[in-house]
């Protein structure tokens, strides 16, 4: 497997994708020789085809389009809860960090959120408990399969508009 990686994928060069090129148009020449008499189109009307690549084409279209289709309570119930949750949850911390760098105080690419939160002895003792909480709702809903109760995303919102 490895020999293959390497040769496919990291020494890949231009001479290779030509000589596979060439593999292809030989295996094609080979399989148009030996099936050319019987062609795929042979009984069937272009409409079929035509009608056949539309829904091919619609389907991929609805199933790409699907969130926008669907109206957004759909996805906020049920199993897709927990994604919508943890994407929030990111974009909350996000934020928080965003806010705290800006005060001075950076998060070091090591660091968990609840060491992160440890390490700022210098903010005011009830800033830090704010912070606290939006940190340890995040690892629960974040890692913990946890989500947000109604209105708790406002609510720590709300808390990280008013740190500092």
């Amino acid at each position: 497997m490895r020999m293959q990686w390497q040769k496919y994928v990291i020494s890949f060069d231009a001479s290779s994708q030509v000589n596979i090129a060439r593999g292809i148009a030989e295996v094609a020449i080979d399989l148009n020789e030996r099936f050319g008499r019987h062609r795929i189109t042979d009984g069937i009307s272009w409409f079929k085809i035509f009608f056949g690549v539309l829904v091919v084409v619609l389907a991929v279209l609805i199933f790409s389009y699907r969130k926008r289709l669907v109206p957004a309570w759909r996805y906020r119930s049920g199993r897709r809860a927990g994604s919508i949750s943890k994407s929030e949850a990111t974009a909350l911390f996000k934020a928080l960090e965003r806010k705290l760098i800006r005060l001075g105080y950076p998060r070091f690419s090591t660091e968990t959120p609840l060491e992160y939160v440890d390490r700022l002895f210098e903010l005011p003792p009830d800033v830090k408990v704010e912070v606290l909480q939006i940190v340890s709702r995040y690892n629960d809903v974040r890692f913990g399969g946890d989500t947000f109760s109604f209105g708790e995303l406002v609510t720590l919102r709300s808390k990280l508009s008013q740190i500092l």
